[in-house]
């Protein structure tokens, strides 16, 4: 790496077109103003072409706050759902306490021996993680007990940042420090394992995506941002390259990230698969947000800038109203709209925000931002007038409407040999549609949809695997409004084509399997020549037995590849390959 900063990288991508406009104020009207925050281009195949269409509240939004203390530089650094009503907890800096806050009231929940960095929710159980960059043994964690109310800590630690995160994976817990090598945990039941070393990163956020785990962070050496994968199956994390390091008097770190479902094709069996977004930020001398970039990657080897930031730098991430929502650290909000434009919304000026440290989307129609004003620490609820996001009006299907869903949210679990009691619940079986279908209704309510055992289970109610979607989500509406109307199976099906389904996943081959490439696997450079790609890729099929196909074996690294495991065995991809040699291999 060298010791160019992100702003520089940044320059440098404008000046060859990757990015359209650097950062600008921009104007009011409306409650919102288009800006020139720095956007890339959609290109055809790129990974945010598949994120999904937003949806913004036509009606707009509408901001309020609450008062959270009276110390000036006072924050508010992490926050999570509270299993109370609407309430969310709130981590007070400073102090180390633990806020209830609901939409007018502030209560105490209990106090931490230094401040909240992170939280994560995993159904009832609530997580907080602390830290202080200048106190090693700053960096544990502290697990809420909703029967007694009470905080206790789960990980003491000697290192100095804790991050905490959860997902269908389980509850991962990383810390580290300043030339500390620092580590990655997991829960079981009620033990917190180390699963592998932080290689010298300070961990800031963790994720998950497809099956994979990332922690991100800073390095505990160079001052640049790290973003660190581990595989399924791994005990090591490897580095996934981010453009741009941190430069003299710049730390750089992973400010936060959200994975999301992405689909590659509208057929009855779409390729699903997942997105990370990754934001980036640079802080100065004094932790002022001084630039920035938001990236989406396939956690591998794709990197696309979505927004860049000079001035400003990304402090949150999420995803409300279906669409990417950026917060940054001078308190600022920015919407992506359809045309791939980060909009800027106007908070009102009585509220006094200047920076913003956290957020969370605490339901359909409401989002929650922590942050500062002159006065001290202030919560910001920011709520959709019109409702938020519904399940869009229409007939709705197991394939591909729910289908899409389950497969992105509830793969990795269900899905034999993956988690033999989750299997044993519910086994799904996406190369038998039917199968699993049949399945499903046996878990579905149409008299009472909300009360569905499928519903149920998948926002955290006592399901092993926590929480699967969120309650009030797009996800969830959709599967709501497909159980109202009879969870019916599909209209027609369509059959799987090399054209429009296995071509978009061969795209991750095509940068190596080059026309003069040393194995006998070689495609057209791009994919130009679908027809000569397509009689070279049938070579490497069997119809009989689709699972020993070479294709297969090769790109899951179930036999010796160079390019190792381009996704894994049961995943979108794989069950898309498989299904289409099954259908006979169709060119289009």
């Amino acid at each position: 790496m060298n010791g160019r900063t992100l702003t520089t990288l940044v320059a440098a991508a404008m000046a060859t077109g990757l990015v359209a406009a650097g950062c600008s104020t921009g104007g009011g009207g409306g409650g919102k103003s288009s800006v020139g925050v720095g956007v890339t281009p959609v290109q055809s195949g790129s990974l945010v072409e598949g994120l999904p269409a937003p949806q913004i509240d036509q009606n707009g939004y509408e901001y309020a706050a609450v008062q959270i203390n009276q110390v000036p530089g006072g924050t508010v650094g992490a926050l999570a759902a509270a299993p109370i009503n609407t309430a969310v907890f709130a981590g007070n800096f400073p102090g180390g306490s633990v806020l209830v806050v609901d939409d007018t009231s502030v209560t105490l929940s209990g106090s931490l021996f230094y401040e909240a960095r992170s939280m994560a929710a995993d159904g009832a159980a609530v997580f907080a993680a602390t830290g202080n960059p200048l106190r090693d043994g700053a960096g544990d964690l502290y697990a809420y007990d909703a029967t007694t109310s009470t905080w206790s800590i789960a990980i003491d630690t000697n290192d100095a940042e804790m991050v905490v995160g959860s997902g269908l994976l389980g509850v991962h817990a990383a810390h580290g420090g300043a030339r500390r090598e620092g580590a990655l945990r997991r829960r079981t039941g009620a033990q917190w394992s180390s699963i592998a070393s932080l290689q010298s990163a300070i961990p800031t956020a963790i994720a998950e995506s497809e099956g994979r785990l990332f922690v991100g962070g800073s390095d505990a050496f160079g001052g640049h941002a790290r973003l660190l994968r581990l595989d399924p199956g791994a005990t090591s994390l490897v580095d996934v390259q981010l453009p741009g390091v941190g430069g003299f008097g710049v730390r750089q770190e992973v400010t936060s990230m959200v994975s999301i479902a992405t689909v590659a094709s509208g057929s009855i069996t779409p390729v699903v698969s997942e997105v990370l977004i990754v934001a980036v930020a640079n802080f100065d001398a004094t932790g002022q947000g001084v630039a920035g970039a938001v990236f989406a990657t396939d956690g591998r080897q794709r990197v696309e800038v979505i927004a860049s930031y000079s001035g400003d730098a990304p402090r949150t991430v999420l995803f409300q109203d279906s669409a990417l929502v950026v917060v940054t650290t001078n308190g600022k909000v920015f919407h992506r709209d359809a045309q791939g434009v980060m909009v800027e919304e106007t908070i009102p000026a009585a509220l006094g925000v200047t920076r913003l440290d956290s957020a969370l989307s605490r339901d359909a129609a409401s989002m929650v931002m922590g942050g500062r004003t002159a006065s001290g620490a202030v919560l910001v609820r920011r709520v959709a007038r019109g409702g938020g996001y519904v399940a869009p009006v229409g007939d709705l299907f197991y394939r591909p409407d729910v289908r899409t869903i389950l497969q992105a949210r509830c793969n990795a679990c269900h899905v034999a040999p993956n988690n033999p009691a989750a299997v044993a619940a519910l086994e799904m079986n996406f190369n038998d549609d039917q199968a699993t279908f049949n399945r499903l209704q046996t878990r579905v309510n149409t008299a009472n949809p909300a009360q569905s055992l499928l519903l149920t289970k998948a926002i955290g109610t006592s399901h092993g695997g926590g929480t699967a979607i969120a309650m009030g989500s797009s996800e969830y509406n959709t599967m709501v409004e497909w159980v109202r109307q009879g969870a019916r199976y599909e209209t027609a099906p369509t059959a799987l084509t090399y054209v429009a389904q296995v071509r978009t996943i061969l795209t991750d081959c095509a940068s190596c399997h080059v026309p003069n490439h040393n194995s006998q696997l070689r495609l057209s450079n791009n994919l130009s020549l679908n027809m000569q790609d397509y009689q070279t890729v049938l070579g490497f099929i069997n119809t009989a037995t689709p699972e020993t196909s070479q294709l297969l074996r090769k790109a899951t690294a179930a036999v010796n590849h160079g390019g190792g495991a381009r996704f894994q065995a049961g995943s979108p991809s794989y069950n898309t390959l498989i299904q289409w040699i099954q259908q006979g291999t169709r060119f289009q």
